[in-house]
């Protein structure tokens, strides 16, 4: 019963997941940005945060990276 419910749930409406949380943190502090309110709560709205900022935590990960083979 409990499976044949959580199909029936539209998984952007759960909460995050904890690779999420994880990564949307790490992202939050290298950007210096906060997390919404509502990414806290969904998992869509998560997904949305990440699939945004990911790109510039990418580039931010490389300048440092970069930047510390320089040394």
């Amino acid at each position: 019963m409990a499976v044949a419910l959580y199909q029936l749930v539209d998984r952007d409406l759960l909460p995050p997941t904890e690779r999420q949380r994880a990564l949307a943190g790490r992202i939050s502090d290298a950007l210096d940005i906060d997390i919404p309110m509502e990414a806290h709560a969904f998992r869509g709205s998560m997904g949305d945060f990440i699939r945004h900022y990911l790109p510039a935590f990418d580039a931010c990960r490389g300048n440092m990276a970069r930047h510390d083979g320089q040394r």
